[in-house]
C-alpha cells in the first residue's frame, strides 16, 4: 500500500513532525498532511477533506469524529481503539464502514479485509 499520513497536528509543528517521522518511521509514508485542526489560526481542514483529495482508499484513526466524518464521505475507517474512544458501541457503529481495531495485529488485518 502507498501509506500517507494525515495528522491534525497544526502546520507551525510540520518542520518538528517531519523530522521526528525522518527519525522514528523512515521512509515509511509517500507524503504527510497536517490538518491545522486545533490550531488557533490558519486554514483547518477536515481528515475526510484530505482522504477525498489524495483518493484514500481507507484511513486508521483514533478520533470516532474523525472515523464518523470519514464514513460519511464514504471513506472505510479502522477505529483504533483507545482510552478516548472506549465508549463506542456497535450501536454506534451500526451501518456505517468503521471497524474497530484493539492492536496493530488487528488493524493489519482489518486494511486488508476491507480493502480486498
Amino acid at each position: 500500500y502507498d501509506l500517507v499520513l494525515i495528522t491534525a497536528r497544526p502546520t507551525f509543528t510540520k518542520k518538528v513532525t517531519l523530522q521526528a517521522l525522518k527519525d522514528h518511521f523512515p521512509d515509511i509514508f509517500s507524503s504527510v498532511y497536517l490538518t491545522n485542526a486545533f490550531s488557533k489560526s490558519g486554514r483547518k481542514k477536515l481528515k475526510s477533506e484530505v482522504c477525498l483529495e489524495v483518493g484514500a482508499k481507507l484511513i486508521v484513526d483514533d478520533a470516532f469524529h474523525n472515523a464518523e466524518d470519514c464514513a460519511e464521505k464514504g471513506i472505510p475507517v479502522v477505529l483504533f481503539r483507545r482510552p478516548w474512544n472506549q465508549n463506542i458501541t456497535k450501536a454506534d457503529l451500526k451501518g456505517k464502514p468503521i471497524y474497530p481495531a484493539k492492536n496493530w495485529q488487528e488493524v493489519d488485518k482489518l486494511v486488508s479485509k476491507v480493502l480486498k
